[in-house]
């Protein structure tokens, strides 16, 4: 039986489909968020709560108290969504952050929509978490951070039970001795074709070493240029200065949904296997990618 995802004409007919896929993360500490703002995400997608690197592991007590508190109720159903990142679950802060989770999310809490797994080197971890929630009467979207080279060597495993992954450039950095671009770069193409694999977002962060790299956008958009030809789906970011350029260069307009629609129902129509229309091949490899696209970018 065909489905309306599999029927080229559905496919190639909607183009008021809007493309769902969040493409902009915007990183902030628990104890600096603030609700009040009239948007507290400065135009991203998302907002990750920061339990993690940005607390400092004297404060680690207190930003869970924070977050136990903090209202995200009006939040509900409207931009920007909400993700929190934990601390590793091989840690006793990551472990009663999980807790702390779960009973906001057994709660009731509408203004989640995920919790950021840091420095994930198995899928066991996800599994862990996974069943605390189950436990607890709850769940949500998981999304581990890859950024140990032990986690690249099970990125596949993974990715298999994520919701999303993102890609950890400054802690993979940070875990060798010297940042080594070769081995960067082995580690990227790894990771995006284990999302590409599984049919998942594929999140890539910003990379910097000093304040001025941070605020240095010319050498950001060049950075999230790369990034998308490499193959990630969205960004994450430290500051929103940084929010315009990745809103800019990871979404994708009407035109080229189109253009994957149009794939599709060329070869829906076609007499043969190998044809050119317009100038596109229109070909089995070429028409999987094009519901892979879509699948991924409309969840048709």
């Amino acid at each position: 039986m065909t489905s309306r995802a599999d029927d080229p004409d559905h496919l190639a007919l909607e183009p008021e489909l809007a493309m769902k896929i969040d493409v902009s993360y915007l990183n902030t500490s628990v104890l600096r968020f603030d609700p009040l703002l009239p948007d507290p995400g400065f135009g991203a997608d998302m907002v990750i709560l920061d339990l993690e690197d940005s607390v400092h592991v004297r404060h680690k007590d207190e930003a869970r108290e924070v977050f136990a508190r903090l209202d995200l109720s009006s939040f509900a159903g409207r931009r920007p969504g909400f993700g929190i990142r934990i601390n590793s679950l091989k840690t006793r802060d990551g472990l009663l952050d999980l807790c702390t989770v779960a009973k906001r999310l057994c709660d009731g809490d509408s203004g989640l929509s995920f919790i950021q797994l840091p420095k994930t080197e198995a899928r066991s971890e996800l599994e862990l978490c996974r069943a605390v929630l189950n436990d607890a009467g709850c769940s949500t979207r998981l999304i581990p951070i890859v950024e140990t080279p032990r986690g690249v060597d099970h990125v596949e495993e993974i990715a298999e039970a994520s919701d999303a992954m993102m890609f950890g450039r400054v802690d993979m950095e940070a875990a060798m001795y010297r940042p080594n671009p070769a081995y960067i770069a082995y580690a990227r193409a790894r990771f995006c074709v284990a999302c590409a694999g599984r049919g998942i977002p594929a999140i890539d962060t910003a990379g910097f070493r000093t304040g001025a790299d941070i605020m240095d956008l010319d050498r950001f958009e060049q950075e999230c240029l790369a990034g998308r030809a490499e193959g990630f789906t969205a960004k994450a970011m430290v500051h929103p200065a940084q929010i315009a350029v990745t809103n800019r260069i990871f979404t994708l307009d009407e035109a080229q949904m189109d253009v994957w629609r149009a794939t599709i129902a060329d070869y829906g129509r076609a007499k043969s296997g190998f044809s050119v229309v317009d100038g596109r091949v229109i070909a089995p490899p070429f028409v999987a990618h094009a519901r892979a696209m879509l699948r991924l970018y409309a969840e048709t």
